[in-house]
């Protein structure tokens, strides 16, 4: 009865002790390995989807055809196959957690005949700060976020999708300070400096330079025309009472239609207006009717100015804003230990 017995138990222990020889394997590290750099190379190769954007399916059906606009085919095979979401899916986070388990099982596997102290000390801290690395890359995939691109512009302050309850302005333009406020109050003034300096509560900022920029009002300037004048971007479907525009680098163009008035206005960034003076930016404004090619108006403009058109004033109001990104990564520190 107890060879029965022992005979029972000896499977559970043979099958346990095969799970542990092929996890302390080499060769079973070394195929997580390969298979999660395989995914890597995927996902830098195939655009990935941020994850704000894969929550609501009508923002991630334009976001695939705006990135895979070249290949239809090929964005809706890798949409069907989750590789544009690669760094959120079942695969890498489970290939993650075996890489985990190997390393873990790996660090507390018997020291080997014939090592050397310093072998195996060398040996500990390679496997412990593999660990800590994957440990941090999980934290990071399940809280990190980023903004990028906030623009900032003097006076004025910008909340943020992740963060609705928190708002920056600037605090000075040079050296670029910014002020992080909280709605019970707390604030601290950030100094971006650096990608790994400049943090409020885990919270990083990122210097990206700054651009020229634009504000438009638009005031009915007779009683007939009293009400609203609606402001609506090239390219956008949005109507607003206030727009700011902002212009990356020289020459770069953009616009809006006033639909009440039926009228296009083109605004083109120059570094100098033709006959003003070098360092000083200006602004070309053209008005087109609707239906006309040649413009009704234009002119250069480097300071703050009112245009009246067809019983409607327009102000532009040029300034500069700050392009920054605010990141929040609490498993980079962890990264970085490892």
């Amino acid at each position: 009865m107890r060879s029965e017995i022992q005979h029972i138990l000896r499977w559970p222990i043979q099958a346990l002790d095969a799970v542990w020889q092929i996890a302390i394997a080499t060769r079973t590290l070394r195929a997580a390995l390969i298979a999660m750099a395989g995914l890597a190379f995927l996902a830098a190769w195939i655009p990935q989807m941020p994850a704000e954007i894969a929550r609501e399916p009508a923002a991630a059906a334009r976001w695939t055809a705006t990135q895979m606009a070249d290949s239809e085919g090929m964005g809706l095979a890798a949409s069907a196959l989750g590789l544009s979401q690669i760094y959120f899916g079942l695969a890498w986070r489970s290939l993650g957690a075996v890489l985990f388990v190997l390393l873990a099982v790996r660090l507390a596997a018997p020291r080997q005949a014939g090592a050397t102290t310093t072998l195996v000390r060398a040996r500990q801290a390679t496997l412990a700060g593999g660990l800590l690395v994957l440990m941090g890359l999980w934290i990071s995939g399940q809280a990190a976020w980023q903004e990028k691109g906030t623009l900032l512009q003097t006076g004025r302050s910008v909340s943020l999708v992740h963060q609705p309850d928190l708002s920056l302005q600037i605090a000075s333009i040079q050296p670029l300070r910014v002020r992080m406020t909280r709605a019970d109050g707390q604030e601290a003034i950030v100094a971006p400096a650096s990608p790994w300096r400049g943090a409020w509560r885990g919270m990083r900022v990122v210097d990206r330079g700054f651009v020229p920029s634009v504000t438009v009002r638009a005031t009915p300037a007779l009683t007939a025309t009293a009400g609203s004048v609606l402001l609506q971007p090239l390219g956008s479907e949005q109507r607003m009472p206030e727009l700011t525009l902002e212009f990356a680098a020289s020459q770069i163009e953009s616009g809006f239609v006033v639909p009440e008035q039926g009228i296009v206005f083109r605004l083109v960034s120059f570094e100098r207006a033709p006959d003003g003076p070098t360092g000083q930016p200006a602004l070309l404004v053209q008005t087109f009717e609707a239906g006309e090619s040649e413009p009704g108006f234009s002119e250069f403009i480097t300071q703050d100015t009112t245009i009246p058109v067809r019983g409607v004033e327009y102000r532009f109001e040029i300034d500069q804003a700050a392009r920054i990104d605010v990141i929040y990564d609490p498993g980079a520190p962890i990264v970085l230990a490892g």
